[in-house]
């Protein structure tokens, strides 16, 4: 059945067909390019406001809540590629502003395109106008580096002409202000670098804002980034004072002991160490601990590098003296202050010098073995007390006995040779 359709209604007479849709197409084309109908078009074009400066003396600025309009109108289709926005002319004149706010908006057709269009229209046809008062601020200029110098290197200030500007603008704008600044791109410099910057206008947060009807005294900013060197250097300490009596300086710490330092090359080129105030350490038994703030001994232009910790804690440690060192000390002194004028001394020098003698004696006489004679601490001598009493030492071996009879014979006789003294 369906083969029948087609045979009966779509390929019988399949010429003449094709022929009248062919000869409706002409007739189209004929039609469309006699009569040239007209079409409703429109275009976007940028406003223009005259008289700018009308608020001027009154010392107001204007602001205007759209800055395009759209005009439409009526074209032959023949003609509709040849418009363009720029043939036309849209504007307003602050001139004609009313209390309401609303200033009326004009529209001229250009380059004689007039006659190629009809019912040309706007859309709005008045536009809304805010006057406010005008406010000057002054802001100091302060700059933001960007990036990061070569390693040893530092930024060591950024110096900015002018160091501050005046900044115009409606009092909504300006109050959006918090600084004014700009920025220095120091990515991989190892030397001072001048240049050039527009300011930047940041608010509270820091973030850089866009202002409308803002301008600054200066529309550029000259700048020249310094640069400090980094250098390491070790640090020094040392103590000064007595340990209190018995105890003795031991040993010194310094945590740490270098710090990385930022200055003018001239500046840090020539330093290798730098000296701490001396620890006193007088009359003390304990270890002690002091810190200091490096800051406060650096050198006139020369600063921490960035992120170094400023406190230095320098430890000192005291130990006890040892009994053995401490005990021959303490005799030394005692000795010392025991002992009186020279013929004190030459007394007991004699009466050692008889012991002595005598024991020699004995010695010769004896039929014995030989004795040796050990002193010990002061040539043989020690004293105790006020008294002066005279000590001596015999070793005997074992097989001479009737010898070690005689020396304590001798010894008695140096005993009453001292105490006679």
């Amino acid at each position: 059945m369906i083969v029948n359709f087609f045979k009966k209604y779509v390929f019988s007479n399949f010429g003449l067909k094709l022929l009248s849709i062919a000869m409706a197409f002409f007739l189209w084309l004929l039609v469309i390019n006699v009569s040239k109908p007209e079409i409703t078009d429109q275009k976007s074009v940028q406003l223009e406001v005259k008289n700018e400066d009308a608020f001027a003396r009154d010392e107001k600025t204007w602001e205007i809540d759209r800055t395009t309009v759209t005009v439409s109108y009526n074209v032959r289709t023949d003609m509709r590629s040849s418009i363009t926005a720029a043939d036309f002319h849209a504007y307003i004149d602050l001139n004609d502003y009313s209390i309401t706010g609303s200033v009326p908006i004009y529209v001229e057709v250009l380059n004689g395109k007039d006659d190629l269009m009809e019912n040309v229209t706007l859309r709005p046809t008045v536009i809304h106008v805010t006057i406010e008062d005008i406010q000057t601020k002054k802001f100091e200029v302060k700059s933001t580096t960007v990036g990061e110098p070569k390693s040893g290197y530092e930024v060591a200030e950024v110096v900015a002409n002018p160091t501050s500007v005046n900044v115009t603008g409606p009092e909504s704008q300006i109050g959006r202000i918090s600084s004014v600044g700009f920025e220095a791109d120091v990515t991989d410099i190892s030397e001072d670098k001048t240049g050039v910057a527009e300011p930047v206008y940041y608010d509270a947060n820091g973030n850089v804002i866009e202002l409308q009807n803002v301008s600054a005294s200066s529309a550029q900013i000259s700048y020249t980034v310094k640069l400090n060197k980094e250098k390491a250097v070790n640090l020094l300490c040392s103590v000064s004072g007595v340990p209190q009596d018995g105890y003795q300086y031991e040993s010194m710490t310094v945590s740490p002991d270098s710090v990385l330092l930022s200055a003018l090359p001239e500046n840090v080129d020539n330093m290798s160490v730098l000296a701490l105030p001396a620890v006193d350490i007088t009359n003390q038994q304990d270890n002690l601990t002091v810190s200091y703030d490096i800051r406060d001994y650096l050198p006139d232009g020369v600063s921490l590098a960035e992120g170094e910790e400023n406190m230095i804690n320098v430890t000192v440690r005291i130990e006890k003296l040892p009994e053995t060192k401490r005990a021959v000390e303490e005799s030394e002194t005692e000795t010392e202050s025991q002992q009186g004028p020279g013929e004190e001394t030459s007394s007991i020098h004699d009466a050692s010098t008889a012991s002595h003698e005598s024991a020699r004696e004995t010695d010769t006489s004896g039929d014995h073995g030989n004795t040796e004679t050990t002193a010990k601490e002061q040539p043989g001598i020690t004293f105790e007390g006020p008294t002066e009493t005279a000590h001596t030492e015999t070793r005997t071996s074992d097989n001479e006995a009737p010898a070690e009879a005689n020396k304590e014979d001798a010894s008695t006789e140096a005993n009453n040779v001292l105490k006679t003294g």
